[in-house]
């Protein structure tokens, strides 16, 4: 599978989440997006953004989240690199697309088990790290 065909298809799934913001999609494991928290991360884990859906499923405001580092809620990425050469670990989107099951830590201490979709972001310039999770069901 060539780069270019992997940075569209990369390309194609963030716009399948981007624009059907309230809507539910059937993208595999049927990310339902009143629910699906979705995170945006520097390369070294921190929190930069949140959506609503994220800050009520993570029972937190913005200004908890932000700042804080992506392990705080998903202490299984403790020991992975996030990010190799301005591109999301490929190890992490292959668990992602196979439907790998990570615990979720709320704010509140309490938890529950997701799936995340991990995608990469360019914004004026700057490489994001884009988080998606879902709650499985």
């Amino acid at each position: 599978m060539s780069a270019q065909f992997t940075n569209k298809q990369g390309n194609a799934e963030t716009l399948i989440v981007n624009n059907y913001v309230g809507d539910c999609v059937d993208v595999k494991v049927g990310i339902c997006e009143k629910e699906a928290a979705a995170l945006t991360l520097y390369d070294n884990g921190i929190i930069r953004t949140c959506n609503q859906a994220g800050r009520k499923l993570l029972d937190c405001s913005l200004s908890e989240l932000t700042g804080q580092h992506i392990t705080r809620l998903l202490p299984q990425l403790a020991d992975i690199k996030l990010v190799y050469d301005r591109r999301a670990n490929s190890y992490l989107r292959f668990l992602s697309r196979m439907g790998h099951r990570f615990e979720v830590v709320k704010m509140s201490g309490t938890s529950f088990v997701g799936e995340l979709f991990f995608n990469d972001v360019e914004y004026l310039g700057q490489h994001h790290l884009r988080v998606i999770i879902c709650p499985a069901r």
